[in-house]
C-alpha cells in the first residue's frame, strides 16, 4: 500500500526547488515499475488512456470491423 507524504521544498539558492524534482524523479520510476506490470493484463482491444492507444485508433478498428460485413 502506498501511503502519501510530504516532500519539505528544498531551494539550493538557484531558485530550484529540489523537493518538487525529487517527487517527479519518484514518480517516473513507479510509472516506469508498474507500467509494463499492468499493460500485460489489458486485454489487446482495450483503447484509452494506453500508451500508443487513442480513440482514432478506436474508430478505425471499428470502421474496419463494420466495413467489412
Amino acid at each position: 500500500m502506498l501511503l502519501p507524504f510530504l516532500v519539505p521544498p528544498m531551494s539550493w539558492g538557484d531558485g530550484i526547488s529540489w523537493g518538487k524534482n525529487f517527487l517527479q524523479l519518484w514518480q517516473a520510476i513507479a510509472k516506469y515499475v508498474l507500467e509494463p506490470a499492468h499493460e500485460a493484463t489489458f486485454h489487446a482491444r482495450n483503447y484509452g488512456f494506453r500508451p500508443g492507444r487513442s480513440a482514432h485508433d478506436a474508430q478505425k478498428i471499428l470502421f474496419n470491423i463494420t466495413t467489412e460485413i
